[in-house]
C-alpha cells in the first residue's frame, strides 16, 4: 500500500485535541487560582468589617453607660466586656473561640484599667457658635453642663486583631 495524502493526515486531529486540552487545563487552573485569591480577599474584608462593627458596638456601649447611676462620664469603670456570648465574665483571660470578641476602653494595647473617657478642656475647642444641638439636653447630674468628652474604645478578636474608635461628644445641657 502506498501512502496517500489522506493517510498522511491521520493523527493530526489527536495532536490538535491534546493541545486544546492543555490550553483548557491551563485556563481552568488559572481560574481556580483566581477564585482562591478572591475568597481570601473576601474573608479578609469580612474580618475587617466585623472588627469595625465590634468597635462601633463598643462606642454604643460606652454611650449607653453615660447616664448609668447618675455619675459623671469620667467616673465610669473601665470596660472589658465580651460580645460573643451574653452574660459571660469579662475578657481577663483573653478572647477564646472562633467568634470571640471583646470591647475594651482605652487605646489599642492599653490595659483595660483605663476608663476611656476624659474631659476635653474648653480651650482646645475654640469659640462656641450660637448654634445649639438638642441632643442630650436633659442631664441627671448637675455638674455636666454640656461638657465635651473624648471617648476611646477598641475591639479585640480571638486572632488578636484589633480595631479602635476615638471620638468626642458634647454631653449635658
Amino acid at each position: 500500500m502506498k501512502n496517500t495524502p489522506k493517510d498522511a493526515a491521520r493523527g493530526s486531529v489527536l495532536l490538535l485535541v491534546v493541545v486544546l486540552l492543555a490550553v483548557v487545563t491551563v485556563l481552568a487552573m488559572a481560574a481556580i487560582g483566581l477564585s482562591g485569591a478572591e475568597r481570601g480577599a473576601a474573608s479578609s474584608f469580612r474580618s475587617s468589617e466585623e472588627l469595625v462593627a465590634c468597635a462601633d458596638a463598643g462606642r454604643q456601649y460606652m454611650l449607653s453607660r453615660f447616664r448609668l447611676l447618675g455619675q459623671s462620664p469620667t467616673q465610669l469603670t473601665p470596660t472589658n466586656q465580651r460580645l460573643d456570648v451574653a452574660g459571660l465574665p469579662g475578657c481577663e483571660g483573653g478572647v477564646t473561640g472562633d467568634d470571640g470578641r471583646c470591647i475594651r476602653s482605652g487605646h489599642l494595647g492599653e490595659a483595660p484599667t483605663i476608663s476611656g473617657v476624659r474631659l476635653v478642656p474648653q480651650l482646645t475647642l475654640g469659640r462656641r457658635s450660637s448654634a445649639r444641638d438638642l441632643t442630650n439636653v436633659i442631664a441627671p447630674a448637675a455638674g455636666l453642663g454640656g461638657q465635651t468628652y473624648q471617648v476611646i474604645v477598641h475591639c479585640v478578636d480571638s486572632r488578636g486583631a484589633e480595631s479602635e474608635v476615638e471620638f468626642t461628644l458634647r454631653f449635658g445641657l
